[in-house]
């Protein structure tokens, strides 16, 4: 398995806004796993155990069902849905992906995995296209990872002259169902930050956070990783 940070310390962060890096990225690491399938790249946060910390914050904090269904946004390698369907084994599994290496690799895994046609995959710009033409219906459960603070560097500018990391939650909350959970993961935002860019985007309520470990800098305690729960309540 790649560590995240054999790819993270070379990045410039004006690219991680570019779909033509995550290609790149992604192509690489699909022929990596077409040498070795052992090798399935990134897992993203993995220096933080955030993957299996939230996975612990559904089934003791949210109680989420085993029939329930889950989005992964920025979904990458697929791999955090592959290890939800081990304890989620009803509900319907998508991950989306603006890049279509990482869609094409997903796939791969998911057939090596033996999880084809199980975990569906799609290849989709979550900001620029309508949630429901990709998506299909919104679900219990949509996860973010690290897509909105690759968004949030983005140069680009849309139609309407805004940045697509102000279009984000708007998109986003429209894929989660009324009264089910938002849950997004970042290393560039604070708490307070996400607060204030997601709560009250249609109807969405700060619900509560994944604990990590924290540290004291300056007189102040902080954490390098956050990740929030929102619940959409209209």
């Amino acid at each position: 398995m790649a560590e995240e940070g054999n790819i993270v310390e070379d990045l410039n962060p004006s690219k991680l806004g570019t779909k033509s890096y995550w290609d790149e990225v992604y192509d690489r690491e699909k022929q990596n796993f077409s040498s070795n399938p052992e090798d399935e790249g990134i897992v993203w946060f993995e220096e933080t155990n955030a993957e299996n910390r939230v996975m612990r914050y559904l089934e003791d904090g949210l109680e989420i069902p085993e029939d329930s269904s889950f989005l992964d946004v920025g979904t990458g390698n697929g791999h955090l849905l592959f290890e939800l369907r081990g304890t989620y084994t009803g509900g319907r599994m998508l991950g989306v992906d603006y890049s279509e290496k990482s869609i094409e690799l997903a796939i791969d895994i998911a057939k090596e995995r033996g999880l084809d046609g199980d975990v569906e995959f799609v290849c989709a710009d979550v900001v620029r296209e309508d949630p429901m033409k990709w998506a299909g219906e919104p679900f219990d459960v949509v996860l973010d990872k690290g897509t909105f603070d690759a968004i949030s560097l983005s140069d680009e500018v849309l139609e309407d002259g805004r940045k697509p990391a102000e279009e984000y939650a708007e998109k986003i909350v429209q894929t989660v169902k009324l009264g089910k959970w938002f849950i997004i993961t970042s290393c560039n935002w604070t708490e307070d930050e996400l607060k204030r860019k997601f709560v009250g985007v249609r109807g969405l309520e700060y619900y509560g956070n994944v604990k990590y470990p924290s540290f004291t800098f300056g007189g102040k305690k902080g954490q390098a990783i956050s990740s929030l729960c929102f619940r959409r309540s209209n």
